[in-house]
């Protein structure tokens, strides 16, 4: 309960439990704390492009098509404020708070 705010862009994909860093930035947010994601998503855009994964170095591990908004409602203490798709629906904007 250290941080006001924690930020993360296009992360969640790369990391093998992005659960955990959910639960993570939870643990370190002060009660009332914000979480800000922009995020790749499981739109049509995303699951398209999941078929890319390891075509390339930037493409080898990230996985484009997770449920970001499940993904953080599913997180113990965080609570979604808004939620919306951004360029397309191939990215998401997540706002949760602690």
């Amino acid at each position: 309960d250290s941080f006001d705010t924690v930020v993360s862009t296009f992360s969640l994909c790369v990391f093998e439990d992005p659960r955990a860093v959910l639960s993570e930035a939870s643990r370190v947010l002060k009660p009332g704390g914000t979480l800000l994601l922009l995020e790749h998503d499981d739109g049509p855009v995303g699951r398209a492009m999941s078929s890319t994964r390891g075509a390339s170095a930037v493409a080898s591990s990230c996985d484009y098509s997770q449920d970001v908004q499940q993904l953080v409602g599913s997180t113990a203490g965080l609570a979604i404020k808004s939620s919306r798709p951004r360029a397309g629906g191939f990215f998401r904007e997540v706002v949760a708070t602690c």
